[in-house]
């Protein structure tokens, strides 16, 4: 699970974060109230926006449910989110180009197999950038 943090390797006071996987804790859930990062669609079921907000399609019950569950919508993981994106996609003036090539090194592992937090939705911000510099050039 991804579980963001300032310092790293450190939890919160209280061990325990108020989003992801320790707010889950041991809700029932299922294909119809869910969708774990195990999905092969997953990706396409979340819409990450460049103020670190997440949302769902209309007619995807289980994302809609899973934000919930999860927390994903809270204020802490949202501001996170949101200086992520900025840091890789917002603040650094990139062209097109740049900005689709980091849309699809983000969502690729380093050597250690691991992929930097917030992968998908700094790809998807990038992506929706790129066509943003491409309609005012």
């Amino acid at each position: 699970a991804c579980t963001p943090s300032d310092t790293p390797g450190h939890r919160p006071k209280g061990g325990k974060y108020r989003f992801g996987a320790q707010e889950k804790g041991g809700t029932r859930v299922d294909d119809n109230n869910f969708v774990t990062p195990l999905h092969v669609d997953v990706e396409g079921r979340f819409q990450y926006c460049a103020d670190g907000s997440v949302t769902h399609l209309d007619s995807d019950d289980a994302a809609k449910s899973t934000i919930k569950i999860l927390r994903l919508d809270h204020g802490q993981l949202v501001d996170l989110r949101k200086a992520a994106i900025a840091e890789r996609v917002l603040d650094v003036d990139l062209s097109a180009h740049e900005a689709e090539n980091i849309s699809r090194s983000i969502m690729n592992p380093d050597v250690a197999g691991r992929i930097p937090q917030f992968c998908l939705a700094i790809s998807q911000v990038a992506l929706w950038y790129a066509a943003r510099m491409r309609e005012i050039n």
